[in-house]
C-alpha cells in the first residue's frame, strides 16, 4: 500500500515539475507601468497608452510600449514561444501589430484584410484576426520542426521550420506598433504578454501561475504527503495491536 502511495505521488511531482518550456518574460500589467516580472526587460509608454487594472490600453492612434531592450531571440536556431491575450480589438483598415521587434523582421499583427501576419517570414496568413470585445489570446511557437499559432486554445495554422529568419540581431521590441518608423499601432487593451525559451503548450501559456507551483505550494505539497504517510503509519499500528 505504502509503496503504491509514494509511486503515486513521484508521480504526481513529477508532472507538476515537468516543463517544455521555460517562461523567459512576462507581462502582466499590474500596477502603473510595463514591468517584466521575470526577465527584468522593462518598458516605457508613450503616446497616450497607459497601464491599470491590469492591462495596457492602447487606443491605435500613436499609441505604444517600447521595451529597453529586445527580448526575442536572434538565433534562428533557438525555439520560442510567444502568449499575448486581449480585449476590445477593432479591425482597421490598415496595418497594426500587437507585438515586433527590429532586426529580425518580427511581429504578430493583423494586414489591411482583417488576416494575421507573422513575421517576414510566414506574412499573411488565411486566419482571421478575432475582434469585438473577446477577450482573445494568441500562442505562437516557433522550432526547426513548423510553427504553430493557437487562436483561444485552437490550432489555426501550422507553418515550416522558424517563425522568422531573424536577419539581424534586434534592438528593440514593441507592444501595439510596429518597429521603426512605421505607423502600424494596435487598437486594444492588451492583459499578458508571456515568452517561453522551448516550446509551450497552451494550457501553460494560459494558465502559468497554476501549472508551476510557488514554493511556498510546493512546502505545503510536500507537507501533505509526508502528512497522509504519517497518518497511513499509525493506521496501521493500531491494526497489528487491534
Amino acid at each position: 500500500m505504502r509503496g503504491g502511495f509514494l509511486g503515486l505521488a513521484a508521480a504526481f511531482l513529477l508532472a507538476n515539475a515537468a516543463s517544455a518550456a521555460d517562461l523567459v518574460h512576462d507581462y502582466e500589467f499590474n500596477g502603473s507601468s510595463v514591468t517584466d516580472s521575470v526577465g527584468g526587460i522593462n518598458g516605457a509608454l508613450f503616446g497616450d497608452a497607459s497601464v491599470s487594472g491590469g492591462y495596457l490600453h492602447l487606443d491605435g492612434d500613436g499609441d505604444y510600449a517600447q521595451l529597453d531592450s529586445a527580448i526575442f531571440p536572434y538565433a534562428p536556431t533557438t525555439d520560442f514561444s510567444l502568449y499575448f491575450a486581449f480585449t476590445g480589438h477593432n479591425p482597421q483598415f490598415n496595418y497594426t501589430e500587437v507585438v515586433s521587434q527590429d532586426g529580425g523582421s518580427f511581429y504578430v499583427g493583423q494586414d489591411p484584410g482583417g488576416n494575421v501576419r507573422v513575421g517576414d517570414g510566414a506574412g499573411s496568413i488565411p486566419v482571421a484576426f478575432p475582434s469585438g470585445s473577446g477577450p482573445h489570446d494568441f500562442l505562437l511557437t516557433s522550432s526547426a520542426s513548423g510553427s504553430h499559432l493557437y487562436i483561444d486554445g485552437t490550432l489555426v495554422w501550422n507553418g515550416v521550420g522558424y517563425t522568422s529568419s531573424y536577419p539581424n540581431p534586434g534592438s528593440v521590441t514593441r507592444f501595439g506598433r510596429q518597429y521603426g518608423p512605421h505607423s502600424e499601432f494596435f487598437q486594444g487593451d492588451i492583459d499578458a504578454i508571456r515568452l517561453y525559451d522551448g516550446i509551450a503548450t497552451y494550457a501553460e501559456a494560459s494558465g502559468v501561475r497554476a501549472a508551476v507551483p510557488e514554493p511556498a505550494g510546493w512546502a505545503m505539497m510536500l507537507g501533505g504527503f509526508g502528512l497522509i504517510g504519517g497518518l497511513m503509519r499509525h493506521a496501521r499500528r493500531n491494526l497489528r495491536f487491534a
